[in-house]
């Protein structure tokens, strides 16, 4: 590998050498590029957008963006389509297996192991369980949640002590509801044993911080925050799929509280329903 890519320098979550910094952001961002290029039909970036996000090598992103985009063809497109999409995703597939073969064989092994294991599960999915448990636990968490950093988020875990070197000791926190769940499934402790870390043991989503820590009212807050482009959902071209992609990768990690994502999946929606107000405009 560093042959291939000698400036390969972090975990991309599963196994394997990401090429960028942080390589789980890098695909999420070059994956909402892809989609914005192919429906323009500007295939030249299309293909520099798709190869920089296999190089990046998250595993968990890459199979997520296959399966929304495998959806969305098979629920949407015409045959004709639909056959162009899947050649182009099978050629991709073969690229990944033929650049990383041990990547696939280790997906493999989770997938067969550990999500059929009665005793040692994805620590991921105890996450959820943990956070439905606790929204439920009373009627104040069902309502308003344990409050921002208190329960999961990447707050919680920065506050924690744990998660970064560079936040000062003194200033540490753990709030009883962070510590008696999701800080068990993820600290330095768990993460010395052999094979503890990967994203299937991740307990970061977006899903469990909006629920955790913000109950009904988050929920509400971030439908309000959604009614715009959901308003104008049907109209979206590009946008649609940019916008399913983005519920997928809340599965993956804390990304609203990353505006390097949240920044660019609001630039490319904006930009969608601009261009359908401008054609509507124009028609009239």
């Amino acid at each position: 590998m560093k042959t291939f890519f000698p400036f390969s320098n972090m975990s991309a979550g599963d196994n394997v050498k990401g090429l960028f910094r942080n390589s789980s952001v890098n695909m999420v961002v070059m994956s909402f590029y892809s989609i914005f290029f192919i429906y323009r039909k500007e295939y030249k970036y299309f293909v520099l957008a798709i190869f920089i996000t296999l190089l990046t090598f998250y595993m968990s992103g890459l199979l997520l963006f296959t399966g929304v985009v495998l959806a969305y063809v098979f629920f949407n497109l015409s045959i004709n389509r639909k056959l162009k999409v899947l050649g182009v995703l099978l050629l991709i597939l073969l690229l990944f297996i033929l650049i990383s073969p041990k990547n696939v064989k280790y997906v493999q092994k989770i997938l067969n192991d550990k999500i059929s294991s009665k005793t040692d599960p994805p620590r991921k999915l105890v996450s959820f369980d943990q956070t439905l448990d606790h929204w439920v636990s009373s009627s104040r968490n069902f309502i308003y949640g344990s409050g921002g950093g208190k329960f999961s988020s990447r707050t919680s875990f920065i506050t924690g002590g744990e998660y970064v070197g560079w936040f000062p000791q003194k200033l540490t926190y753990l709030s009883p509801d962070f510590e008696g769940n999701h800080f068990q499934l993820w600290n330095s402790k768990i993460l010395s044993i052999p094979y503890k870390d990967g994203t299937s043991n991740q307990p970061f989503s977006f899903y469990n911080k909006i629920v955790g820590e913000y109950g009904l009212i988050g929920i509400l807050l971030f439908l309000i925050y959604l009614s715009i482009p959901l308003k104008y959902y049907k109209h979206l071209s590009y946008g649609r799929v940019i916008f399913l992609l983005i519920f997928a990768y809340f599965l993956l990690d804390y990304w609203f509280e990353y505006f390097s994502v949240i920044v660019f999946f609001e630039l490319f929606i904006f930009l969608d329903i601009k261009k359908h107000l401008q054609n509507t405009t124009i028609n009239e």
